[in-house]
């Protein structure tokens, strides 16, 4: 986390309990969605200012960066969306490897080749000095590097081509080796063969696109895939149609998954969901939960599924999902 310590000013908590009268308010009418509106701006409030305690802070900032590409929309993902969200994160949270890594990403994306090479190497930086929150896998500390090197490169290209549109003599220039050209196409190419994730019961690996659209052309019948390649994340099984998932859903699906790896549920907490309040108000966050397994199992029967793979543990808010060859498929700028 960032070690610069800032503290809660006295309009940060004068704001902060008249958020908290008004939050007590909403839940006398029972209105699930202002109340968990208002819980949200609350929970804003409390990490702008730093009110939240560091396990807090750290639940708050994952939550953000899970759903970083759904803020806008929870369909559609948006990279405009993802970078404003990466970039709120770092204005709070600066010693975060895994922020500035995707926010470099984005950049990279955008061909902002300076400020791509900054933020990979804030994240490396960070990244070696043992950071415990959000640290970078392998892959990424690996790679991070070949995307400093490819963006450096494209710096030089531009400044050859602008240094060839000088008066003959002002600038003499002898290039020994390998060029610019085929350095780029040495670094891209290198970038591409991991520039998707894999994660499957067993493994994570980096895998190139071409091997993606491999892994969808030959898809085994008993095989389910969760891919948040492309615009809009989606699940497919075998040879079946694929079934386009919205961000919650997607999200909530994958933790299921992740979770299956050890046998382990996915409780209403992990979730980020579970709000201590007044009766009825944790049956509202059940609730909620359980709509969106529903969703699920309803959208798994639709690629060749039994019925509720998705299943709840009895007499506990948590659900479970029945054993899958599963595999996730992630892009660089996706928060696992």
């Amino acid at each position: 986390m960032d070690r610069k310590i800032k503290r809660p000013t006295k309009r940060d908590l004068e704001e902060l309990e008249k958020l908290k009268l008004q939050l007590v308010e909403l839940r006398k009418g029972n209105n699930g969605v202002r109340v968990e509106n208002k819980q949200k701006e609350i929970d804003k409030l409390k990490f702008r200012a730093n009110i939240f305690n560091d396990n807090e802070k750290v639940e708050y900032i994952r939550e953000l960066m899970e759903n970083a590409f759904h803020a806008k929309s929870d369909i559609v993902q948006d990279r405009n969306v993802a970078g404003l969200q990466y970039k709120y994160i770092l204005e709070y949270d600066k010693e975060n490897p895994e922020a500035n890594y995707r926010y470099a990403f984005i950049k990279y994306q955008k061909k902002c080749w300076i400020e791509a090479i900054n933020y990979f190497q804030k994240a490396r930086e960070i990244h070696r000095r043992g950071v415990l929150n959000f640290p970078l896998t392998e892959d990424q500390y690996i790679k991070s590097k070949l995307f400093i090197g490819y963006c450096a490169a494209q710096l030089a290209k531009e400044a050859i081509k602008e240094a060839a549109t000088l008066e003959e003599g002002i600038l003499s220039m002898e290039v020994k080796g390998i060029s610019i050209e085929d350095l780029l196409d040495n670094l891209k190419d290198a970038i591409s063969r991991t520039s998707i994730s894999i994660i499957t019961k067993d493994s994570q690996t980096g895998i190139s696109q071409e091997e993606y659209e491999e892994i969808i052309f030959s898809l085994e019948n008993h095989q389910l895939l969760l891919s948040f390649i492309g615009d809009t994340p989606f699940i497919k099984k075998g040879y079946s149609e694929k079934i386009e998932l919205g961000g919650k859903l997607s999200n909530t699906l994958k933790r299921l998954l992740l979770n299956s790896r050890n046998d382990l549920p996915l409780t209403l907490q992990e979730l980020n969901e579970w709000v201590e309040g007044e009766e009825g108000e944790d049956n509202l966050k059940w609730d909620n939960y359980r709509s969106r397994v529903r969703l699920l199992n309803e959208a798994l029967v639709k690629i060749g599924y039994n019925e509720n793979q998705i299943y709840a543990i009895r007499g506990k808010q948590r659900y479970a999902i029945k054993h899958h060859d599963f595999i996730i498929a992630l892009g660089e700028e996706h928060h696992i």
